[in-house]
């Protein structure tokens, strides 16, 4: 089913950041491989884009990196340096660590978490089964997020995308890879079989193709290309790539650093609600406890559901609320 097949090509590739095709004659996946880099993604773009596609496949981040051309590579540094300058870091900071907190107590109490029935019916139990089964990959690929250099004001400032693409997106796509094959009804495809995926030239200019691209079980589709700073990008990406930049980048100029420090002191409060109803949440032993800590959360999450949504500073929260109640006795 092609728009599957392009379901995951789009996911996979653009999700990252969406200059991951880099592109130039059809050769087979032995040839592509044993060529370096350079040779592979600036040459003919059916070979560019095959040597890609089956990096993908073997979850080989460093070679997505490579193919993106070298003014795509700067404005990425750059964009995500100018974050990690604009943003309040104990705020960020403590956004990941709370998250990293929140995957571990995910991990070692996932039975109250596929059992509970605070939020309404209980799980049916073929989707917990298959939640159960996809549980490590989704905790891995949080927990690869969350551990990897955006998740610090610091690491963001001293980004490099070259070891980002190379050490957390390679990590990235094996989750990816390892969540997908547990529903393979869904895309059909996995990205181990990307490495099968032909590419076929269909015309070519000095600075434009036209590629033929064939998945395996049939499947085929066209895709037109530019070739910029020697690597080829899907053609619509060049046309809109530096008008999406300005605008992420005057995003993030205009980040009010005055309302953010108005806000700061109320965000700071619910993250220690919020760490109080983790707490609850890792001490609970039994079901009961557990779903005594997560109505405690409700409050909390209330506060930053109406924070987001006002833009204005976090509301009132009772005392009361900031303390969840103690674990119900099962005595």
């Amino acid at each position: 089913n092609l728009m599957k097949y392009r379901a995951l090509l789009h996911c996979s590739l653009c999700s990252f950041v969406p200059l991951l095709f880099g592109c130039d004659q059809k050769v087979g996946i032995e040839e592509t491989t044993s060529d370096p880099p350079e040779a592979s993604l600036s040459g003919s773009p059916e070979v560019a884009i095959q040597s890609i596609l089956y990096a993908m496949g073997n979850q080989q981040g460093s070679m997505l990196w490579a193919a993106m051309p070298k003014s795509y590579q700067n404005d990425v540094n750059e964009m995500v340096h100018l974050a990690g300058n604009q943003v309040d870091a104990e705020i960020y900071d403590k956004a990941f660590s709370t998250i990293r907190r929140l995957v571990t107590i995910a991990d070692q109490q996932k039975a109250f978490i596929l059992n509970t029935a605070v939020m309404g019916e209980p799980m049916p139990a073929d989707e917990k089964v298959k939640i159960e089964a996809a549980w490590p990959s989704l905790v891995s690929l949080i927990s690869t997020i969350t551990k990897s250099p955006i998740s610090s004001a610091q690491g963001l400032q001293s980004f490099d995308g070259q070891t980002f693409f190379s050490e957390t997106v390679s990590t990235l796509l094996g989750d990816i890879e390892a969540i997908a094959a547990l529903n393979p009804e869904e895309l059909e495809i996995s990205l181990r079989d990307l490495t099968e995926t032909k590419v076929a030239l269909v015309e070519k200019t000095d600075s434009t193709a036209r590629l033929q691209i064939n998945f395996p079980g049939g499947e085929s589709e066209e895709e037109s290309f530019a070739k910029v700073d020697n690597r080829w990008v899907p053609q619509q990406l060049s046309l809109d790539w530096a008008d999406s930049v300005a605008r992420s980048r005057a995003q993030l100029e205009a980040i009010d650093r005055d309302a953010m420090a108005e806000q700061k002191p109320q965000l700071m409060n619910i993250f220690v609600m919020i760490d109080a109803v983790l707490s609850q949440l890792e001490a609970a032993e039994t079901q009961a406890q557990f779903d005594q800590a997560v109505k405690g959360a409700m409050m909390p999450l209330m506060g930053i559901m109406m924070m987001g949504q006002s833009g204005s500073a976090a509301p009132e929260i009772p005392a009361e609320a900031a303390m969840p109640a103690a674990p119900v006795s099962e005595e």
